[in-house]
């Protein structure tokens, strides 16, 4: 590990750090930034407003985690691979590809999706690690994984970074629906439209 990358994982560090003391004086746990509670049915009793001061507080703490470049998943500590013996004889061996699974370059790149997140309703998202056989996921701002970016999209836009160096905004990255998802022609135009944020 060079030098370079070890202050970058110090910092990394030291980020997470300051995220779990930030989750510990709210009372957030890990979990509440991969699945959120949602509000409740009766909007006229007091459980309403406690469940939108705690989103506030949640939705603050993911921004900051957006601005690291830190998913939620920084945030849980892994059990340690000596608890369990290893039963590799169970599955069969698979060569990993030679090529990387994600970009270091790419993690952490801000971008604009067309379609809304089906949690916060924001536009705002982020690539996130990707896990073979995908090279990238899209993350959003509020923690939601909202798929995997394509390989064409992934090499596009790494090429780009290569040639031209990181963006200094996010950028809008439009993704094509499945097949069965489009109903009529007037649909599939509907869906075309630019980014909004």
């Amino acid at each position: 590990m060079s030098g370079e990358q070890r202050i970058h994982e110090a910092e990394r560090q030291q980020r997470i750090a300051e995220i779990k003391r930030l989750m510990e004086a709210t009372g957030f746990v890990a979990k509440d930034f991969f699945l959120t509670q949602p509000p409740p049915p009766d909007k006229k009793d007091d459980a309403y407003p406690r469940w939108k001061a705690r989103e506030v507080s949640r939705r603050r703490i993911a921004r900051r985690m957006y601005r690291y470049g830190l998913p939620a998943h920084d945030l849980v500590s892994m059990p340690r691979a000596e608890t369990a013996p290893a039963r590799l004889d169970m599955f069969p061996a698979v060569e990993p590809p030679t090529e990387p699974s994600t970009s270091n370059d790419l993690v952490g790149l801000a971008i604009t999706l067309p379609e809304q997140c089906p949690r916060c309703s924001g536009h705002d998202a982020w690539v996130g690690a990707g896990r073979w056989p995908h090279k990238a996921s899209i993350m959003c701002v509020c923690g939601r994984h909202l798929g995997w970016l394509s390989t064409a999209t992934f090499n596009f836009i790494n090429a780009t970074v290569q040639q031209f160096g990181r963006p200094t905004e996010p950028i809008c990255v439009n993704r094509q629906r499945a097949a069965a998802e489009v109903k009529s022609p007037i649909t599939a135009n509907a869906m075309k439209g630019n980014c909004n944020g």
